[in-house]
C-alpha cells in the first residue's frame, strides 16, 4: 500500500515537472533585438502582420486627385477668362450713317498754282439711333490714298446740317476753300487719274466723338494738264 502511494506521488511529481518544462519552452524567444509585444504563439502583435502598400489603391487615389485638380483648373480658367468679344466698343452709335460723295479736280496746267486742288461734293446723314442728332458741322478734311496715307489737308467753306430727328435724313453740299491745301505742289503728289479718298471731319451733338472722320469710297482725281 505504501509503495502504491509513493508510486502515485512520484508519478504526480513527474507530471508537474513535465508541464512546467513545456510552459518554459513555449515562452517568448529572443528575436534578434526587434522590440515588440508577443502573444503565446510568439507572433508580434504590436503592428499588423501585413504592412505592404496597396499599389492599386494608391494608383486609383492618384488618378482621382489628378482628375479633380485638372477639372478645378479648367473651371478656374473658364471663370477667369470670360468671353469679351461681345463687349467690344463701337466707334459710332448703331443706326448713324454718314455718306460722303466727292468730286476732286486738279488744274496742273502751267503756270501751276500753289493750290491746284478743287473739291466739291455732298454729305448725307441718316439717323436711326433712337434720338435726335445734330446740328452737325465740318470745317476741314484730308485727301488720302486708298491705303490711308495722307496726301494733304484742306479747309472747307461753311458746312452745317441742322438737328436730325430719329428716322430722318438730311443732306448738304460742301466745297473746299481755295488756297488751303497743304502741302503745296499737289500736282506732284496726287497724280492725274489716281484713286483717292476724300475725308471730312464732323462735329456735333450726338456724334460718338468730337471730330468724327468719315471717308468717301475711292474716287478718281481728274485733272487738266
Amino acid at each position: 500500500m505504501k509503495r502504491s502511494i509513493r508510486a502515485l506521488a512520484w508519478a504526480t511529481t513527474l507530471l508537474v515537472m513535465a508541464c512546467g518544462g513545456s510552459e518554459s519552452s513555449d515562452g517568448p524567444t529572443d528575436t534578434g533585438g526587434i522590440d515588440g509585444s508577443f502573444d503565446g504563439s510568439g507572433v508580434d502583435t504590436s503592428a499588423p502582420a501585413d504592412v505592404g502598400l496597396d499599389t492599386k489603391t494608391d494608383a486609383t487615389a492618384a488618378d482621382t486627385t489628378a482628375d479633380s485638380t485638372a477639372e478645378t483648373s479648367a473651371d478656374s480658367i473658364a471663370e477667369a477668362s470670360p468671353d469679351t468679344a461681345a463687349d467690344a466698343v463701337v466707334d459710332a452709335p448703331s443706326g448713324l450713317t454718314i455718306t460722303v460723295t466727292p468730286t476732286i479736280f486738279e488744274d496742273c496746267m502751267p503756270i501751276v498754282a500753289s493750290d491746284p486742288v478743287s473739291i466739291t461734293g455732298d454729305v448725307t446723314v441718316r439717323n436711326d439711333t433712337g434720338a435726335s442728332v445734330g446740328p452737325i458741322t465740318a470745317t476741314f478734311g484730308t485727301v488720302r490714298t486708298p491705303g490711308g496715307a495722307a496726301f494733304g489737308t484742306y479747309k472747307l467753306k461753311s458746312l452745317s446740317i441742322p438737328a436730325i430727328a430719329h428716322g430722318a435724313s438730311s443732306s448738304a453740299k460742301f466745297q473746299k476753300e481755295p488756297s488751303t491745301f497743304s502741302p503745296a505742289s499737289a500736282c506732284a503728289s496726287i497724280k492725274c487719274g489716281s484713286s483717292v479718298e476724300v475725308e471730312l471731319t464732323f462735329f456735333g451733338t450726338g456724334l460718338p466723338t468730337a471730330g468724327l472722320a468719315v471717308k468717301s469710297t475711292a474716287v478718281t482725281c481728274s485733272c487738266a494738264l
